[in-house]
Order: C-alpha cells, then sequence, then structure tokens
C-alpha cells in the first residue's frame, strides 16, 4: 500500500505479448506507434486500487493504471510500487533484477 491506502500492483495491457502465452503459442505482436510490441516485450505498468467503499458496498473499488512502460527494458511486468514520490521501481519474472524510473 501507499501512503493514500491503495493497493499497487503490476499491469501487463496486451495479455498475448506476456511470456506464458508466448510459451504456449499463442503469443502475437502489434504495432504500437513507434515500436512493434510482442513476445519479449511485454508492456506494464503500475496499477493502483483505491477502496471507496462505505455503508453497504464497503468493498467498491476505483482502479486506475498509473504510469505504463513499453516493455523495451522489461518485459511482462508483475510487480510494481511507488518509491517516495518521484521514483516508481518494477518487476518481472521473466527480465532479470528490477527496473527502476523517475516520473
Amino acid at each position: 500500500m501507499d501512503g493514500e491506502g491503495r493497493l499497487q500492483g503490476g499491469t501487463i495491457p496486451l495479455l498475448f505479448t506476456f511470456g506464458v502465452a508466448c510459451q504456449e503459442g499463442f503469443g502475437d505482436s502489434v504495432i504500437m506507434p513507434g515500436r512493434t510490441v510482442g513476445c519479449g516485450s511485454s508492456l506494464g505498468g503500475l496499477f493502483l486500487i483505491s477502496p471507496s467503499g462505505s455503508g453497504d458496498q464497503p468493498f467498491s473499488k476505483v482502479q486506475q493504471e498509473e504510469i505504463n512502460h513499453d516493455g523495451s527494458k522489461l518485459s511482462g511486468i508483475s510487480s510494481g510500487v511507488k518509491v517516495g514520490k518521484n521514483k516508481l521501481v518494477m518487476g518481472s519474472p521473466y527480465s532479470l533484477g528490477v527496473l527502476m524510473c523517475e516520473i
């Protein structure tokens, strides 16, 4: 959770570019502005979930994609966490290490 009580996680918006889909033969690619995204370059980013419910629906949530990475340096983001006010750390089971970005 961040300082505002939001859950943080990673996103993989184009599932057909993720490692498991590619390994099972379901992978594909798509041309995005400026580059091709596909197996080995799956984009992703930071996803925030804000508990906002009350009364009869205490578990209502507001969800938003905070920021996305194009997959060129880290493919298939499965975890993301904001550090301080201007840093983002992302990780992937298909890439070694983590990616730290200034935002």
